[in-house]
């Protein structure tokens, strides 16, 4: 069975959902500097899907790290590009995983500032962050 094509949707009302940070897989390539570690960002429809997406955590950080590996296996100097096709293949992954396709995208974000943390492993987005999903 194959995964469906994910189509960017444009929600009338979006709420964004933080993980915790997810470390860039260096060892996997010869991509050797630059960012150690990303902030992954799901935009979801509405804030209904909110439990259902958090629910699976540990799937959707199985699935970031693997995306990721595979992303960098052969990267030798890092690339938004690179990021941004991996945010494009876990959305499609998790709409697949969920039911009523919650995920309109989902975003790796480089922390600018130490003091950027999300607040949880999973939760809304504070004010404070909502400086990356521009």
């Amino acid at each position: 069975m194959t995964l469906p094509e994910f189509k960017q949707q444009k929600p009338i009302h979006a709420e964004a959902i933080v993980l915790r940070h997810v470390s860039l897989p260096r060892s996997f390539g010869k991509w050797t500097s630059g960012p150690s570690h990303v902030m992954p960002f799901i935009v979801i429809r509405d804030r209904d899907f909110f439990n259902n997406v958090c629910r699976q955590l540990p799937y959707l950080l199985s699935t970031l790290n693997v995306e990721l590996s595979d992303a960098f296996k052969e990267v030798e100097k890092f690339d938004e590009k690179v990021l941004a096709d991996v945010d494009h293949r876990v959305a499609r992954v998790l709409n697949y995983k969920l039911e009523k396709s919650p995920v309109v995208r989902v975003h790796l974000a480089i922390p600018q500032n130490n003091r950027d943390a999300p607040p949880g492993r999973c939760s809304l987005v504070p004010e404070n962050l909502k400086k990356y999903l521009k």
